[in-house]
This record gives structure tokens, C-alpha cells and sequence, in this order.
């Protein structure tokens, strides 16, 4: 086995470990883990009236199209997440 398949192999069994093992901790510590979709677009919706974000591509603020907010965009994308489970 070369190098990189050498590498690629370890990290893909790392990252299979680490939902298991975080499952686990968070049940030890009384935390609730939120599995979000692959392609929810946390960082493009508005966390407030749900409408579209635009702005540069890697922005830190972005303004919503519908109601003209101007929010950070890790901010706003957190809020989605934290509340993914009650949009979906």
C-alpha cells in the first residue's frame, strides 16, 4: 500500500470512530447531538424570515433579500442548525 491509500484509509476509519464515540460522550455528559443534512444550506437562509441570504460568495455579512437584514453569517448558520430539527 503507498503513501496516500495509506492515509486515505486511516482517515477514513478515524472519521467512521467519531460519531460513535461523540454519541457516546454526549449521552455520558446529558448533551443532545443534532445530525444535520449533508446539503442543508444553514449559511444561505435567513434564520429569522427564512428568506435568501446573498451576498459575496465567503462574505462575513450577508444581507436577506426579503427582509433586509444585514447578518454574520456563522451567526445566522448556527441559529439554522440549532434549529434544524424544528424546521425539517
Amino acid at each position: 500500500m503507498r503513501r496516500r491509500a495509506f492515509r486515505r484509509s486511516v482517515s477514513d476509519a478515524g472519521l467512521g470512530a467519531f460519531g460513535p464515540t461523540l454519541t457516546y460522550k454526549a449521552k455520558r455528559a446529558k448533551v443532545k447531538v443534532v445530525v444535520v443534512d449533508r446539503y442543508f444550506p444553514s449559511s444561505q437562509i435567513h434564520h429569522n424570515c427564512t428568506g435568501k441570504l446573498t451576498g459575496a460568495k465567503l462574505a462575513t455579512r450577508l444581507t436577506c433579500d426579503t427582509c433586509h437584514v444585514e447578518v454574520d453569517r456563522d451567526e445566522n448558520a448556527s441559529f439554522n442548525i440549532r434549529d434544524w430539527s424544528v424546521i425539517s
